[in-house]
């Protein structure tokens, strides 16, 4: 059995062909989503039945989610991602988004620091993967305190009343002969690309 790396087309594929989950019930304007430690998930392609099988991997560097944090001001989405570790080598990585809103179209967001540590900003539409110009867009990564952390202005997705956020960490390993794909969806222990939150109403 020999490993596919998970690259962007990929992950673009799964991100916009996931199934959406029915609405949760309303909440506060800022939200923590616990998630365990060691609940990292291996992606292999199985040449065999031509399709992913999914391995338990424990806890993998800069995969591992332990708490999300989103919070919904006036004037900003803030989504603050805690790492069990976190570190500027070895496995680059990414944490990516989904986000839908009372209305307006469902948006990907991405934080990517596959080998660029102080990492990327980027925001996406869901439907046809297609960047959206968004001026104030930004994050920051702490490597101390093992935090990665994206603000996405209100005004760019429409000035939602309430959002949902569906959350996973990707990271790649590489070895002599195979590239080893990690994920952690960051609302559940098992896996997938993210698991959607309760509404997070504007505070």
């Amino acid at each position: 059995m020999t490993a596919r790396p998970l690259k962007a087309a990929l992950l673009t594929t799964a991100i916009l062909g996931a199934v959406l989950a029915p609405a949760a019930a309303a909440s506060a304007r800022s939200l923590t989503i616990d998630d365990s430690t060691a609940d990292t998930w291996e992606n292999v392609y199985n040449p065999d039945t031509q399709s992913d099988d999914w391995l338990a991997a424990g806890s993998k560097l800069n995969t591992d989610i332990t708490k999300t944090v989103v919070k919904h001001s006036a004037n900003k989405i803030t989504i603050t991602a805690t790492f069990d570790d976190l570190k500027a080598k070895d496995a680059g990585y990414g944490l990516v988004d989904r986000l839908r809103f009372d209305h307006g179209p469902k948006v990907v967001a991405n934080v990517d620091a596959n080998g660029k540590w102080k990492g990327q900003a980027a925001l996406y539409t869901n439907h046809s993967g297609q960047q959206i110009d968004c001026a104030g867009l930004s994050h920051a990564i702490d490597y101390t305190a093992n935090t990665v952390e994206i603000s996405i202005p209100r005004s760019c997705v429409g000035k939602p009343t309430w959002v949902e956020v569906a959350e996973f960490s990707v990271s790649n390993v590489s070895d002599d002969t195979t590239t080893h794909s990690y994920i952690d969806d960051a609302g559940t222990d098992s896996h997938g690309f993210g698991t959607w939150s309760d509404k997070v109403r504007r505070g």
